[in-house]
């Protein structure tokens, strides 16, 4: 998955998600995957950017496997006088996976919370209200 968005392959993106795919963000709003691909595209490609993504926990549970994970991104932010900022963004996520004839498709994520900082000071602290 992180290779098929760094790459910016879609078919690669839509081929790992399930038909009725969700994603839901720390506010609560819903994309769906046409939406979140078209998002993700729109995003430039930034050379300074690095991201992990730890997985916390996996319960499988029949044909589907609940994922938790923390992802952590960072990179160098040029403001328009030139100067720099160092930024991060860390999620905690919960993924759903389903098995569809053998095949894992991700049916749903949803970001838990989103802690956003700038030079190392919390800007955003974002955690999702159970709906």
């Amino acid at each position: 998955m992180k290779v098929a968005i760094a790459t910016r392959d879609d078919k690669a993106v839509q081929a790992l998600l399930a038909p009725d795919f969700l994603s839901i963000d720390a506010s609560g709003q819903n994309e769906n995957a046409g939406q979140m691909i078209q998002e993700v595209d729109s995003l430039p490609k930034d050379p300074t950017r690095t991201s992990t993504t730890t997985l916390l926990s996996v319960k499988l549970d029949g044909m589907v496997a609940t994922v938790k994970q923390r992802y952590d991104m960072k990179k160098i932010k040029i403001a328009t006088d030139g100067s720099k900022s160092n930024v991060e963004l860390v999620t905690l996520s919960t993924d759903k996976w389903m098995n569809s004839n053998g095949t894992w498709l991700l049916q749903e994520t949803v970001t838990d919370e989103l802690d956003y900082y700038i030079d190392g000071q919390l800007s955003v602290h974002k955690v999702r209200q159970e709906q």
